[in-house]
């Protein structure tokens, strides 16, 4: 470091998993490098390309640093305006909008993720001093999974990532994380060096499946009747925990009828698979245990996701 140098601890705001630990070399108030913290437990000194690129996004030359105004709107003619400006023209459209109206429920907060902050949720504090505002309440791609979560277990709770280390088999259903969540592979890795087996399910082949024991090519769409089909095989071969069953679950009873009312060669067709392959799943599953199962966001994003879920956590 040279001796001008000042350095800062950060933690990047990026909406991912890591919340990575952020070392930043500042000299004469330019940042001019960033590395990740060694210090920290779970990142170990790793960035990913993004965070490494902090120092090109801030001192970018086209970086935006003062508020524009395109006019007329559509056109791609931006100006520059100052600050004051800015807060005149959103301050006055609120006010003319409450004027109109009578009220501020014609004003709409819609906002989803992003650099998930304290000041991201600034926001709702300053429309709840407004009193009524619209709202849109749900969201595209999150409350799926979650309401699958609790209509099945009654809560969310997720395990501790190192906990992948104690597993004897990990299935990687619909994640990637060899590009999403790179912090992860080191202990995917350990894992697989302990003697795990790591299955990835997905329907494309991705760089995780690639560095995994066992790929199974999953239809789009088709998770569901994955997990149907499994759940239809164990049950025929007597592969479950009656105990654990009896003593920690209700409904099984019906799960069990309403499996014995779906057909396995549907179940086949839709997932893409052959009998042999969930044959292999669903011993795998119901044997060679700790399984440590990490299901990722992308099959909640459609009009069936959440149920697919659900057949999974079944």
């Amino acid at each position: 470091m040279k001796q001008q140098e000042t350095v800062t601890r950060h933690i990047c705001p990026r909406n991912c998993y890591s919340s990575c630990s952020i070392l930043g070399y500042t000299n004469n108030g330019r940042l001019e490098k960033v590395s990740g913290d060694p210090k920290h437990g779970y990142t170990n000194g790793l960035l990913c390309p993004k965070g490494y690129q902090y120092v090109q996004i801030v001192n970018h030359p086209e970086r935006l640093k003062y508020p524009m105004r395109q006019l007329p709107r559509g056109s791609g003619n931006w100006e520059r305006i100052s600050w004051e400006e800015a807060i005149d023209i959103i301050c006055g459209k609120i006010i003319e909008l409450y004027n109109r109206y009578g009220t501020h429920e014609a004003l709409a907060l819609n906002k989803y993720s992003g650099n998930m902050g304290v000041l991201h949720h600034a926001m709702e504090g300053f429309f709840n001093s407004l009193g009524k505002t619209s709202r849109a309440v749900g969201n595209p791609c999150w409350s799926p999974g979650m309401d699958a979560f609790y209509y099945s277990l009654g809560g969310f709770r997720t395990s501790d990532i190192a906990d992948i280390l104690h597993a004897k088999t990990i299935i990687l259903w619909g994640i990637n994380p060899a590009w999403t969540s790179i912090h992860a592979m080191k202990y995917i890795y350990g894992a697989q060096m302990r003697g795990a087996k790591v299955i990835t399910i997905d329907p494309v082949y991705t760089e995780t499946a690639k560095k995994s024991d066992v790929y199974i090519q999953v239809k789009p769409n088709g998770d569901g009747a994955l997990a149907v089909a499994v759940a239809k095989y164990i049950i025929e071969k007597e592969l479950f925990d009656e105990k654990f069953i009896h003593e920690h679950t209700v409904g099984w009873r019906e799960l069990v009828a309403h499996l014995q009312q779906l057909s396995m060669e549907e179940a086949l067709k839709q997932s893409g698979q052959t009998l042999e392959a969930i044959q292999f799943l669903a011993k795998t599953i119901a044997v060679e245990k700790p399984v440590f199962i990490w299901l990722g966001f992308g099959m909640q994003r459609h009009k069936s996701g959440g149920n697919n879920i659900r057949a999974i956590l079944a």
